[in-house]
Formats: C-alpha cells, sequence, structure tokens
C-alpha cells in the first residue's frame, strides 16, 4: 500500500492570495529607494517569492504577473515586467514544489528564478537602451541582485512561525 500526499487544487484561497501578493508586490514597486544614475531598488519580488514558495509555480507564475505591473510602467514597457516577473515566480515555484532540495532551501530557487530572468532582462534593457554596455549592465546587474535578495527576505519572512501559521490559515480553507 503506497501513501500518495494530496496536493491542494489551485481554487478561490489561491486566487485571493495572488491578488494580495500583487497588489503588495505592486505597492513596494511604487515604494522603491532612489539610487546612483537613477536606479531604483525595490524589494517587488518578496511577496512574488513568498507566494511561490508558499503555493507553488502556479501561484507564483500568476502573483509575477500581477506584481509586474507597477515595474512595466516604471520602465515604460509593460510586457517585459509582466513576463519576466511571471517567469521568476514560475521558476521558483516550480523548483520548490518539485525538488525536495529546493524545498530544504528554496533562496536557492528564488536565485535560480533570478538567473532564469536576468537574460530576459538584459534583453529587454538592450532593446530599450540600445547597445551602451555601461547602461544595460548595470541596470541587469542591479535587478538581479536585488532579486536575490529578495529571495532571501522571502526566505527569512517564512522561516517566522507566526508568518507559517498565518500562511497556513490564510490559504487552507
Amino acid at each position: 500500500m503506497t501513501t500518495e500526499v494530496k496536493k491542494p487544487k489551485f481554487g478561490a484561497w489561491d486566487i485571493a492570495l495572488v491578488v494580495v501578493m500583487g497588489a503588495l508586490a505592486n505597492i513596494l514597486g511604487f515604494l522603491a529607494i532612489p539610487g546612483p544614475m537613477n536606479i531604483k531598488f525595490a524589494m517587488t519580488m518578496v511577496p512574488v517569492f513568498l507566494a511561490a514558495f508558499a503555493r507553488g509555480w502556479k501561484v507564483g507564475f500568476l502573483t509575477g504577473l500581477v506584481g509586474g505591473i507597477m515595474l512595466g510602467l516604471q520602465y515604460g514597457f509593460l510586457g517585459y515586467a509582466l513576463i519576466l516577473t511571471g517567469a521568476m515566480g514560475l521558476v521558483a515555484g516550480a523548483l520548490v514544489e518539485f525538488s525536495g532540495l529546493f524545498r530544504k532551501y528554496p533562496v536557492w530557487a528564488g536565485i535560480i528564478g533570478a538567473l532564469a530572468e536576468t537574460p530576459g532582462d538584459a534583453l529587454s534593457m538592450l532593446f530599450m537602451f540600445g547597445n551602451p554596455f555601461e547602461i544595460w549592465f548595470p541596470l541587469t546587474l542591479k535587478d538581479f541582485t536585488q532579486d536575490a535578495i529578495a529571495a532571501f527576505v522571502a526566505v527569512l519572512i517564512l522561516k517566522n512561525k507566526r508568518i507559517q501559521k498565518g500562511l497556513r490559515s490564510l490559504v487552507r480553507p
């Protein structure tokens, strides 16, 4: 006799989580900290990683789509932000959902998600700014760094027992 783990289905609670975390990601994108050369530092991906780590690739992807709206409006290219933040949530969520190693160390899933987004990020920067290496390379490096930090912050948040209990009660009726 085999024991099969029953996965919760995608339902209304997941949709609510996508909407809430997507809204939080957009607020965090709006509250970005300005830096040198007009580069803004935001923790937009923290809610996306939280959703992906807690509920898997579907919720991570949809939260990334919803959470990328403010990034797209800030950079002036909405499709870029929606697709890339969605892809990052999808990769990180899939790694955590389907791999025991990444379930144990989700920060690496977030870093790989950020790496998966980096080529698209660099191409979109080339498309928007042209060829100057001194413009698109620092922006792409900044994006990867901030997304890796966001994965680390998301893991720290999820390690809090109160947060774990709240997420369980929020996503499982």
